[in-house]
C-alpha cells in the first residue's frame, strides 16, 4: 500500500508543477465507471479450498461501480498524462456463520477497495467534439487483505501458521470514448495477467467497463 501512495504523491507535484506554468491544461475530473461481468480465458479457474484460500465470487468482486476522480496535464500536442483513483464497497470473500445449530451459511464480507490507475493519452478534434484514445497500467483490488490459518506437521510437531494475503493483481487498461462540454463518456477494458493475480491460474481475463466522467477544472 505505501508504494502506490508515495507515487501519487510523486505524480501530484509533477503535475502540480506543470500547472503553475499554465493552470488550464491541468485537469481534474470526477466520475463513475461500471464494470460487468468479466470474460474469462480458456484456462479454469482455480477451485478455492479452505486450506489455500476463503471462497470467494471472482464476478461479483471486479465487477460493479465505482467512483472516481483524476488528475491530468494535457501538453500543447493534446498528449495527456495523469493519475486516477477508483473506489467501491464490493465483497471480497465469503466466511461461514451459523444459522442454527447443525447448519451454516456463506456470508459476504464486504469492503472498500481501491484501484490506481496510470495513464497517457491523446485527444482528437472532430467537428465540435473531441474524440480520445487512452491506455495504461493500473493497479488494482488493493483492500482485499484477509487471513489464511494452515494445519502443519514439522519434524513431529503440530503448529497452526497464519498468513495475511490479498486478490491484488495488476492489469493493461485500454479505452476510447468522446467529450461534450465538460463531460466525457468512454467505453474500455481492462486485460488481466492471470499470473499477477492471485486468485487465478494462468487466466486471462479481460474486464470491459463504461465511464463517464465531468470536469470540475
Amino acid at each position: 500500500m505505501q508504494k502506490p501512495i508515495l507515487i501519487l504523491i510523486s505524480l501530484f507535484f509533477f503535475l502540480h508543477s506543470f500547472a503553475q506554468i499554465k493552470k488550464s491544461n491541468f485537469s481534474i475530473k470526477i466520475g463513475t465507471e461500471y464494470r460487468i461481468t468479466p470474460i474469462k480465458g480458456s484456462e479454469d479457474i482455480v477451485i478455492p479450498t479452505l486450506v489455500t484460500m476463503p471462497n470467494f465470487s471472482l464476478d461479483n468482486q471486479i465487477s460493479g461501480a465505482s467512483i472516481n476522480y483524476s488528475l491530468s496535464y494535457v501538453l500543447k500536442s493534446k498528449f495527456e498524462i495523469g493519475f486516477s483513483q477508483s473506489f467501491r464497497y464490493d465483497h471480497i470473500y465469503f466466511e461461514f456463520s451459523d444459522f442454527q445449530p447443525g447448519i451454516s451459511f456463506e456470508k459476504s464480507v464486504n469492503g472498500v477497495i481501491t484501484d490506481y490507475h496510470f495513464f497517457i493519452g491523446k485527444y482528437f478534434t472532430l467537428f465540435k467534439t473531441e474524440l480520445f484514445l487512452k491506455t495504461g497500467i493500473s493497479l488494482m483490488n488493493r483492500g482485499t487483505n484477509y487471513s489464511r490459518t494452515i494445519f502443519l506437521t514439522d519434524q513431529g510437531v503440530d503448529r497452526f501458521v497464519t498468513d495475511q494475503l490479498n486478490f491484488n493483481f495488476s492489469a493493461y487498461n485500454v479505452n476510447t470514448g468522446f467529450t461534450f462540454g465538460k463531460y466525457e463518456v468512454g467505453i474500455g477494458a481492462y486485460f488481466i495477467n492471470g499470473s499477477s493475480a492471485n486468485f487465478v491460474n494462468e487466466n486471462n481475463i479481460i474486464l470491459p467497463y463504461f465511464k463517464l466522467n465531468y470536469s470540475i477544472k
